[in-house]
């Protein structure tokens, strides 16, 4: 039995004391899977799908993307709830399938995942992480290949939370059908194929809405005489720095985060993780644990005064 496609491949449940051995099996059995084990092994005690093979592992040989659950309770609220983090696309648990009508989430969620993303293509089907930079995105149109080396083929809404989000209906910017068109004919072939996604979503619409997040890519990708051309039809979005916008060596002064004692602070980006300044014991190497921290970059040469810790 091919259990690579199956919703909880690389997922066992450990038998801590032999005691749940029997609710162990009676559950992948109600889950389909016909095996003559007992649930009672000592040596091997973890009792799974791993890589589409039902079988009792030790832990030694289970990776990093073999999720481990103490109880059966644990793992039925994990079935229920079936979604993916930003960790779980970092470890390369997990590989994102490509939706045109997605884009933009999903070029918001590796943006996040590692800031040093460039804006996916889109051409081909599959997007994960890559072992070397954890959170710089690879892809492939092997699905089997990627399920062979123990990922879960996820969609962008499948993502928990709240990290990414649609652009909010006060957040569009509206432009009349004609004007789109002008814009289209000084654009390059990628804006191009944007544009007429937007006009073959709103076949019989004079009026279109434009979410300012793209208003605001287009404005940072345009030249000079792009820029003028938009002006004519859209408001300049205000753009938000945050945290993972900080390019290396750059300083932000924290001025919003749910976490009030670091307003005012300072927060500088090395090459590989983000550390307070006025505490360098507070780095973050994961990225998506800042996506809420705002603030001012202090532009080169500014002259400012911190209180070391």
């Amino acid at each position: 039995m091919d259990l690579k496609n199956h919703q909880l491949n690389n997922c066992v449940i450990e038998s801590t004391d032999n005691s749940n051995g029997s609710e162990i099996m009676d559950f992948w059995r109600s889950e389909g899977i016909d095996s003559q084990l007992e649930g009672s092994s000592v040596a091997k005690p973890n009792y799974g799908i791993v890589n589409g093979v039902f079988g009792n592992y030790n832990k030694e040989f289970l990776n990093d993307r073999v999720r481990i659950f103490k109880t059966v309770e644990q793992i039925k609220a994990f079935k229920q709830n079936y979604h993916f983090t930003m960790e779980d696309f970092s470890t390369g648990r997990v590989a994102i399938r490509w939706e045109e009508s997605k884009r933009d989430l999903i070029t918001k969620f590796l943006r996040e995942a590692n800031p040093s993303n460039q804006d996916p293509s889109g051409k081909k089907k599959f997007y994960f992480s890559c072992s070397r930079n954890p959170g710089y995105f690879d892809v492939s149109d092997d699905a089997h290949m990627l399920i062979q080396r123990g990922m879960r083929i996820v969609k962008i809404e499948m993502l928990k939370g709240d990290q990414v989000k649609p652009a909010r209906e006060e957040e569009f910017q509206t432009i009349h059908r004609e004007g789109l068109e002008k814009l289209y004919n000084s654009s390059c072939d990628y804006w191009r194929s944007r544009i007429r996604e937007l006009l073959s979503k709103n076949q019989f619409k004079t009026e279109i809405k434009i979410p300012d997040e793209m208003i605001e890519e287009a404005f940072d990708q345009a030249n000079k005489e792009q820029e003028d051309l938009l002006i004519e039809f859209f408001k300049k979005p205000k753009k938000i720095f945050g945290a993972t916008d900080l390019k290396v060596g750059e300083i932000m002064r924290i001025t919003k985060d749910t976490h009030k004692e670091r307003i005012g602070k300072h927060m500088l980006r090395t090459f590989n993780q983000l550390v307070m300044i006025e505490d360098p014991s507070q780095t973050w190497s994961n990225f998506s644990k800042v996506n809420g921290i705002q603030g001012e970059k202090i532009e080169s040469g500014t002259e400012f005064k911190i209180k070391a810790k």
